[in-house]
């Protein structure tokens, strides 16, 4: 007999802060912002603790 626990389609918050935990680490391991919403704003979050909006990211982009 099996001792996994029986599959639901609901998610736990305790299993989303996990994986949100996963992959704020794996971006920062590899320089790359992650995106959080903020007062109803999305905003991207660096490594260093700066955020910036997509919009701005996307000006420096577009005039290289």
């Amino acid at each position: 007999m099996s001792s996994r626990r029986p599959k639901t389609d609901i998610l736990s918050p305790e299993l989303l802060r996990q994986a949100a935990e996963s992959a704020r680490r794996k971006a920062f391991r590899k320089n790359l912002p992650i995106a959080i919403y903020e007062n109803g704003v999305v905003v991207l979050l660096y490594k260093d603790g700066t955020k910036k909006f997509p919009e701005e990211v996307s000006k420096k982009i577009s005039h290289k």
